[in-house]
């Protein structure tokens, strides 16, 4: 969120110690590890909140890769 003044100078936020960045658990955007929302998506940062796609089982992303592979094959035997 930008602050927005009638001096016309614009200040872009920065981080006086060099913080570590860390990945947002909703968006994967990196964010300040002290930061309290994600500039990026909005949402709050949990802490111990996983990052996004880890809460989806192994074998979704398997049977993802499967149909992949299936729909490019079934295209070149065409």
């Amino acid at each position: 969120m930008a602050w927005d003044d009638d001096s016309g100078e614009n200040f872009e936020p920065y981080d006086e110690d060099g913080g570590e960045e860390l990945p947002c658990p909703s968006c994967g955007e990196p964010v300040y590890e002290e930061a309290d929302v994600c500039p990026h998506c909005g949402d709050y940062i949990v802490p111990g909140r996983r990052p996004a796609g880890a809460n989806v089982p192994r074998w979704m992303f398997v049977l993802g890769a499967i149909g992949v592979v299936g729909t490019i094959l079934a295209l070149l035997i065409m």
